[in-house]
């Protein structure tokens, strides 16, 4: 099933747990850039509010050469994509919105 019918066919336990989340934001998107490669044991997701004015590239290689970091990426969300409704949406109340994410 897609991801867009699966929001708009919610299962029973979502629609319990749905309604009771606050501050929920969700987005979808892309990877614009990464560097480095591995698996960590913890990750930073840093939400960013606006479309970045840095360097994405030069900002994850920067990121990825320091010690203990094995992977940075930034993402963008596509806002008109993740902004439709849907069933599982409408579940609940003041749901964010956000431009991307620093993975680190």
């Amino acid at each position: 099933m897609k991801y867009l019918a699966r929001l708009d066919a919610p299962t029973p336990w979502s629609q319990r747990v749905m309604p009771r989340l606050r501050n929920f934001a969700r987005g979808g998107g892309q990877v614009t850039s990464m560097a480095g490669i591995g698996e960590g044991g913890l990750i930073a997701a840093i939400r960013l509010d606006t479309e970045p004015e840095w360097q994405a590239g030069t900002l994850c290689r920067e990121l990825a050469s320091m010690e203990r970091i094995v992977t940075a990426r930034v993402m963008l969300i596509n806002l008109a994509q993740t902004s439709i409704q849907t069933r599982e949406k409408s579940m609940r109340s003041k749901d964010g919105a956000f431009a991307g994410l620093l993975l680190i």
